[in-house]
């Protein structure tokens, strides 16, 4: 009896595609996870993604949750014609980590399904970006033709709008936002057995950052700002979380700097409650960010932050209020911002509060999935 009603209730929904050619697990995918969880409540969703090693992980979380997962191929127009007129949707959503990939020639599958409402979210749009003429132009058509694209702070927005000549009215701003309270509840024996697992003493001030190690996470940055903050802080630890394909010449260049026992590169960690519990002062050196999840949930966390000024981080950061931004690639200045808050006790309480109390306010999971749907309808 529960079963039919169930299912008459699931025939009822509308269907739901959201298409990804993401190739890494990142903010972009964080997004993704979070709207395909969130709105299976009210949609039959499913989720079209290339088959990858670097996704799996993701993968594995959103079939966890009770997702469907579509493995499609990349680059390959027909079949994602065929994909669309097999489910049916009545709404795709295009999740593009960059602002150009193989979404691209699936958005104009899309166009000749002709059947759904067709939206994309734009993630990342750096201003140093400046496409060639033949990518303004397919941009310029897909945005002819979908009904809207969401992107995920104001700065993106207006960056889209400058580089690709896109119509503002086209373009809505929907800020990523996080589910406090599963960072709010980690676990104290867990943080502990961190702390000794990657030998941190009680007394160490730790510096944390969590990321791909990818050249756009400013990894080369944070460690040439740890020299000058490790001669004047040296119980100071730097703790490097996530995997990448720079792992070994991130742990080079620490060795070449011989400040081996400050660092700690830990890999992907799935603790992450308990990873900022641990974490005395996160750090984003980052040199481009859509609007990064790992800023909100350090809030979340109440720690004091700092970060690069790119993408969305002033639109979540108020500077020397809730955290520190500084100029991205600016070795010297990420140090001295490191140093500020290493030697502040009261300055880091101050900062951690305020940044708290900023992410309840307008970055609930809540208002994100809200706003979505407000689009969808």
């Amino acid at each position: 009896m529960t079963s039919n009603k169930y299912s008459s209730n699931k025939n009822q929904r509308k269907n739901l595609i959201f298409f990804t050619d993401s190739i890494n697990t990142g903010g972009a995918e964080e997004y993704l996870k979070i709207l395909a969880v969130g709105l299976s409540k009210e949609f039959n969703v499913r989720v079209a993604i290339p088959k990858n090693k670097g996704t799996e992980i993701f993968v594995n979380e959103l079939i966890s949750k009770g997702v469907e997962v579509d493995f499609i191929g990349r680059f390959n127009f027909i079949n994602n014609f065929l994909y669309f007129r097999k489910n049916k949707p009545d709404y795709i959503h295009f999740n593009l980590p960059y602002p150009t990939g193989f979404c691209t020639g699936a958005i104009f599958s899309g166009v000749i399904y002709s059947k759904s409402k067709l939206y994309v979210t734009e993630h990342l749009a750096p201003p140093e970006y400046k496409p060639l003429p033949i990518y303004k132009l397919i941009k310029r058509i897909i945005y002819a033709k979908i009904d809207l694209a969401i992107t995920v702070s104001a700065k993106n927005k207006d960056v889209l709008i400058k580089n690709f000549n896109l119509p503002k009215n086209k373009i809505k701003v929907v800020y990523n936002s996080i589910n406090i309270d599963y960072i709010k509840n980690y676990n104290n024996e867990t943080v502990q057995e961190l702390k000794n697992k990657f030998t941190i003493s009680e007394s160490a001030i730790v510096f944390g950052t969590v990321g791909r190690l990818d050249r756009q996470k400013g990894h080369d940055y944070l460690i040439n700002a740890s020299k000058n903050v490790i001669r004047k802080v040296p119980e100071a630890i730097f703790l490097i979380v996530g995997r990448g394909k720079l792992k070994h010449q991130i742990r080079q260049k620490i060795k070449d700097n011989n400040i081996e026992k400050n660092f700690r590169l830990v890999g992907y960690q799935k603790d992450l409650p308990e990873i900022h519990a641990l974490i005395d002062i996160f750090v984003l050196p980052s040199i481009s960010e859509g609007f990064p999840f790992v800023l909100l949930e350090a809030m979340a966390a109440k720690k004091p932050v700092i970060a690069t000024n790119v993408g969305g981080v002033s639109e979540i950061i108020m500077n020397y209020v809730n955290g520190i931004f500084v100029e991205p690639m600016d070795s010297e200045a990420l140090s001295k911002a490191m140093l500020i808050l290493a030697t502040d006790k009261k300055k880091r309480t101050d900062f951690a509060e305020m940044g708290y109390n900023t992410v309840v306010l307008n970055f609930t999971l809540e208002k994100m999935i809200s706003a979505t749907k407000e689009i969808y309808n």
